[in-house]
Parts: structure tokens; sequence; C-alpha cells
């Protein structure tokens, strides 16, 4: 894979980042962001549901805007987190030790938000591109591809953005009002 276009990088780190306060990983998060996401996608090839037209558009102007306002979200919380490691750097060594590891969690926090959030952008252009390929289709289509690729993946990738969308609120809330 060419390297200016590996996202492995940002799968990992997101992955990385589901863990409790505790750093220990939750079974239930992965439960959650993967596999729920993952059966409901293939409930619609197994039962033979189908995504109208006007879905499919919604995924698309989904995909879209939440590409634009992420980017936005993204560039305010690297901000932040050079602000936050600028004053850490700027604190002697010796200064209190709770103000310090406090300052340091939330900046670990801010690292994570940064992963979720690009995370969060890169399921998004996947979206559009799987919802554009879908229209491709008809409605009704009974290619392989459009009953086994597209429509679980629109359907997985929808409800993941949505999963990852709200942790990343939960997360920025955190951010901006735990002191």
């Amino acid at each position: 894979m060419a390297n200016k276009i590996d996202i492995r990088c940002i799968l990992h780190d997101h992955l990385h980042s589901l863990v409790n306060t505790d750093g220990k990983r939750n079974i239930w998060d992965l439960l959650s962001f993967f596999l729920a996401p993952l059966l409901c996608a293939l409930l619609f090839p197994l039962n033979g549901w189908s995504i109208n037209d006007d879905v499919l558009s919604t995924f698309v102007n989904m995909g879209s805007i939440f590409t634009a306002l992420l980017i936005s979200v993204l560039v305010m919380i690297f901000d932040q987190c050079q602000k936050l490691t600028d004053k850490l750097k700027s604190l002697p060594v010796d200064y209190d030790y709770a103000y310090r590891k406090s300052l340091d969690d939330r900046r670990k926090l801010m690292r994570q938000l940064f992963a979720n959030i690009s995370y969060a952008i890169v399921v998004s252009i996947f979206l559009l591109v799987f919802s554009l390929l879908q229209q491709f289709f008809d409605q009704g289509s009974t290619h392989w591809f459009s009953i086994w690729v597209a429509k679980p993946a629109c359907v997985f990738l929808a409800i993941n953005l949505l999963l990852t969308a709200l942790m990343i609120i939960k997360r920025t809330y955190i951010c901006l009002t735990v002191s």
C-alpha cells in the first residue's frame, strides 16, 4: 500500500484508545463498536433487505458532513494538545505531582481523542465511497457486490460512525469540562 494513504496507524491508535481510565481493555467496547454493527450489517443480505436511494443519499451526506466537521474538530484538539504540552514543558520538574499528572492525563485523553476523530474521518470517507458504489446498483440489484459487500459495508460504517461520534462527543465534553 502506498505510504501516503496507509491508514493502519490510525486504525491501530483508535483500537488502542478503546480502554477504560485505568488503561485496561473493555470487551464491551469492542462488542459495541464492532460486533454489534457487524451483526446489523449481516442482517441485510441474510434477510434480503435493501437500502433505498434516500437512505444512500443520507449516507453520502452524512459522510461528507462528518468529514468536514471532524476535520475542524481535529484541528481544535490538536491545538489544545499542543498548548497542554507547552504548559507541561514550562512547569518545573519538581512542580506539584498531582497537577502535572492531571495535565498529562488530559493530554493522553486528547491524543486518544485525536485518534478517534481521525478514525471517524476515515470511516466517513469509506461510508461515502461505499454509498456511492451502492448507488451504481439498482435498489433491487442481485449483484453479489451490492448484496454482500456494499450494503453491509454501508450499514456497518454508518452504525460504527454514529457510535464513534458519540464517544468523541463524550470525550470532548470531558476534555473541555474537567479541570
